[in-house]
């Protein structure tokens, strides 16, 4: 098997996230790589999330689908931070353990990646960035 990362991506997509990409019927809309990353782009009727691996590293980011034009993405451990607020720091999470949260809070995940609610959401969570990785002056 090749060694590139586009396989090793596939290779966790059709094994860990194949059932929950069934039941809430999410389609590979687009797969595109470079030399050391690669990502799977998916979509269902309420949100886009696409999986990622760079340098080794794999992340699962969610969107709005409904954004127009250029859409922010945010990893699923900065939504696991607005809801549950890590008592230092911020949450580091494997990609099975992103899964794992975005499948136990599914319903959650909607209403925050709604039309009406992403500008908002997107707001806390580009302060939340800022604030978290702020140089200071």
């Amino acid at each position: 098997m090749s060694s590139h990362p586009i396989h090793h991506l596939e290779q966790w997509a059709a094994g860990a996230f194949a059932e929950f990409a069934a039941e809430r019927a999410f389609t590979l809309t687009n797969k595109t790589s470079g030399a050391m990353w690669a990502s799977l782009d998916f979509e269902n009727s309420h949100f886009a999330l696409r999986l990622v691996i760079e340098r080794g590293y794999r992340d699962i980011e969610l969107t709005s689908l409904r954004k127009k034009g250029r859409r922010e993405s945010y990893s699923v451990p900065f939504f696991k931070d607005l809801k549950e607020p890590a008592q230092h720091g911020r949450w580091n999470l494997g990609v099975d353990e992103q899964l794992a949260y975005l499948r136990d809070n599914y319903a959650w995940f909607q209403e925050v990646l709604a039309e009406d609610e992403w500008a908002r959401t997107c707001a806390v969570l580009a302060q939340r960035c800022s604030d978290t990785f702020a140089t200071g002056s």
